[in-house]
């Protein structure tokens, strides 16, 4: 069987199966945004890793070289952020063609600059290596966390309201816009997504969240990981979706199920929660005071598996479908 038969998540529990096993004690391995070591009597590092390739993830030519750059750090620290931890360091691989230009390369450090800059996480060390045709990145970030603070997928809890920290759908609309030759806000949301570290950082530290991560293939994908990681399952309301004025004006010039796409839409790089529905008030409300925003409610934590979605009070099923890497879209 080829790989594009099998998908990504049977191939990560291929690994998970064969590699996760007899780790040292307290060690968690292959299952949650970041690997957990022991560090302190405290505290835990978090260590994750995530790549970008040249014609899966971004084109050359489609995006700014300085907001590749960003992302491609921002990607790292958003996994960290979704476990509730602070980023700390950073190791950069590399592997470029032979043609790529010294101004390219220039432009693109400055966007690692900036993410660093503004995460507040170091680049140490890493590796740069030749390519024969497509660029290829890959970060390997370090981060650590109070061991009273870490959040798991695998915590949501039946009854939990599952929540949002910004609208969604922006990032497919931006890359569809991109493709278009457009450059506007929504192009940049998928260019240069900000983590949302400081967030991550608040919510690892509240009681009331049970669960986290963040959303970097879309709710639907996302939520049903967290439901099985949780062993529960969740209902979605399609009305309560976040979504952005530009995105519903996208959405409608392109004659898109707008609620639909939101939910498929990936790389948005949000964080996605269930918190304790009699705690939420409390705590979005102190949300509001700390981020100028609410938590987005979208649905709630039910018993059985998998995610069901609603609209109009009626079971509906989402016909659009996130990407999936290896499967031939």
């Amino acid at each position: 069987m080829k790989i594009s038969q099998i998908g990504e998540d049977p191939f990560i529990q291929m690994i998970k199966e064969k590699m996760n096993q007899d780790l040292p004690k307290d060690v968690i391995g292959i299952e949650d945004d970041c690997a957990v070591i022991p560090y302190t009597r405290d505290k835990l590092l978090l260590l994750s890793t995530d790549s970008l390739t040249e014609g899966c993830h971004f084109l050359k030519d489609k995006i700014a070289p300085e907001d590749l750059g960003y992302k491609a750090v921002m990607v790292n620290v958003s996994d960290i952020a979704a476990m509730g931890g602070r980023s700390l360091y950073l190791l950069m691989s590399i592997a470029l063609p032979s043609d790529v230009e010294e101004s390219w390369l220039k432009k693109y450090l400055e966007g690692v600059q900036e993410a660093c800059s503004e995460a507040r996480v170091f680049l140490i060390g890493g590796d740069t290596t030749g390519s024969k045709n497509e660029i290829f990145i890959n970060f390997t970030i370090v981060g650590e966390i109070n061991k009273s603070d870490i959040k798991y997928r695998k915590g949501a809890q039946i009854g939990d309201k599952i929540c949002l920290t910004s609208p969604i759908g922006d990032s497919l609309a931006g890359f569809h816009s991109l493709m278009e030759g457009k450059t506007n806000r929504l192009t940049q949301k998928h260019c240069k997504p900000k983590a949302q570290y400081k967030q991550g950082l608040w919510l690892g530290k509240q009681i009331a969240v049970h669960a986290m991560m963040d959303l970097s293939d879309g709710v639907d994908q996302d939520l049903a990981r967290m439901m099985l990681a949780s062993s529960k399952g969740a209902e979605v309301v399609l009305e309560q979706i976040p979504m952005s004025e530009d995105f519903l004006e996208f959405a409608k010039t392109h004659h898109w199920n707008a609620s639909e796409q939101a939910v498929v839409s990936g790389e948005e790089y949000c964080l996605l929660l269930t918190v304790d529905p009699v705690e939420f008030e409390r705590l979005n409300n102190e949300f509001i005071k700390k981020f100028s925003c609410p938590l987005y409610v979208i649905g709630s934590v039910k018993s059985g598996t998998g995610v069901t979605y609603l609209q109009k009070g009626q079971n509906v099923k989402i016909e659009s479908k996130s990407y999936v890497h290896f499967k031939e879209q």
